[in-house]
């Protein structure tokens, strides 16, 4: 209880417009998106930075927190939303375990040093294949779409490496141009 007071502080200085920790399954992940609607709906924004971060938290919800099945039932993810005074931030965190640590490693790796050009060839080489795609598949889409979609202002880095599991912090700038 006594860090309630510093967190609500810490909420109001940074301006967060949402903040949750869960693993966003399907029936949460909804109420996600409709808090987030109704938050950036708020702001007198363009209608292309709306669906910008619309479509990046859809992103994080779906792709990035809720497929750490190893976690399933611990509450191992966090959603970050707050306006800054370039645009807005999209903070996600989620625990991984060495194997998809190692995957989104070096998807992140690969992603972060190609071009703007090379990533929407990739991603419509992805989607081009006409099946269900595999995890890995829809991770890869997922953070091709934040990087496309923030111009490349997505920072990252892995915390925690302890042996089993270490937590993935992933932050995305959407600006308002």
């Amino acid at each position: 209880m006594e860090y309630t007071y510093t967190l609500q502080k810490l909420m109001a200085e940074s301006n967060y417009l949402l903040a949750i920790r869960d693993n966003f399954e399907s029936l949460l992940s909804k109420s996600v998106f409709s808090i987030v609607e109704s938050q950036i709906s708020n702001d007198n924004l363009d209608v292309n930075i709306k669906n910008r971060i619309f479509s990046v938290v859809v992103e994080c919800v779906q792709n990035i927190c809720s497929n750490d099945k190893a976690h399933s039932t611990s509450k191992n993810s966090i959603l970050l939303l707050n306006k800054v005074d370039v645009g807005h931030n999209i903070v996600v965190g989620t625990k991984l375990n060495n194997e998809r640590k190692n995957r989104l490693e070096q998807i992140l790796t690969e992603i972060s040093s190609s071009s703007t050009e090379d990533l929407k060839n990739k991603r419509k080489s992805i989607i081009s294949t006409r099946t269900n795609l595999e995890e890995s598949q829809k991770e890869n889409l997922a953070l091709i779409d934040m990087f496309i979609r923030s111009a490349g202002k997505v920072k990252y880095h892995f915390q925690g490496e302890d042996g089993n599991d270490c937590f993935l912090i992933i932050e995305i700038e959407i600006s308002n141009n």
